[in-house]
């Protein structure tokens, strides 16, 4: 049976740059153009220039939400399932209970001090979080490859047949960068994955 999804609409400080600045900006050079045309078919060109830029703000939203539905919210996070890579609705949240208990536990030293995560940062990291559970072991960022990746509030997690706890581990492993920086670790991927080894997260 085909999951039902949900389109979920997200906004971020760079949509001030594109799309809003750049066809608003493009908008009202054609709007100029349009002032000072001399003939009709210069009047024609810009105000129908004008007018795609303009079209072009919601269909940039658009767009972007189709590639962003989600299948299921739980805890505060959009999880998009893949056709293969569709863990149950009780498998997450038992990941999510064992993150809970593994960095409300654990400790380790920043800055000369102990330091452990602070009350609530697994729930702040996992709210508003979008996790994609894709289909393909390989997956590609920058020029590298990799099993999964955190980047800005989304999680990508490949997959890997035959091996449950693929997905788990790489779950545990994304979320937890989120984790880190909700309780005040800069984003450096090196020294997360200092201190999962330091807290033994195993994953």
């Amino acid at each position: 049976m085909e999951l039902k999804t949900q389109r979920r609409w997200v906004f971020s400080p760079l949509d001030l740059i594109i799309p809003i600045g750049v066809g608003l900006g493009a908008a009202a050079l054609c709007v100029l153009g349009f002032l000072k045309a001399q003939d009709t078919a210069a009047r024609f060109v810009c105000s129908t220039t004008g007018f795609f830029f303009l079209l072009g703000i919601p269909a940039w939203y658009f767009v972007r939400s189709v590639k962003r539905k989600y299948h299921l919210q739980l805890r505060g996070a959009y999880l998009v399932f893949g056709k293969l890579n569709h863990p149950g609705h009780a498998d997450v949240e038992q990941w999510i209970d064992g993150l809970e208990e593994h960095w409300y536990r654990v400790t380790w030293a920043s800055g000369g001090k102990s330091k452990r995560a602070p009350d609530g940062a697994v729930s702040k990291a996992l709210d508003g979080l979008t996790v994609f559970f894709l289909d393909e072991e390989k997956l590609s960022i920058m020029g590298r490859l990799v099993r999964g990746y955190a980047w800005g509030r989304d999680c990508v997690l490949g997959y890997r047949s035959k091996d449950p706890r693929y997905t788990e581990s790489l779950f545990r492993h994304e979320v937890s960068h989120q984790i880190l920086a909700q309780s005040g670790e800069s984003w450096n991927e090196k020294r997360h994955h200092a201190i999962f080894q330091i807290t033994q997260l195993g994953a």
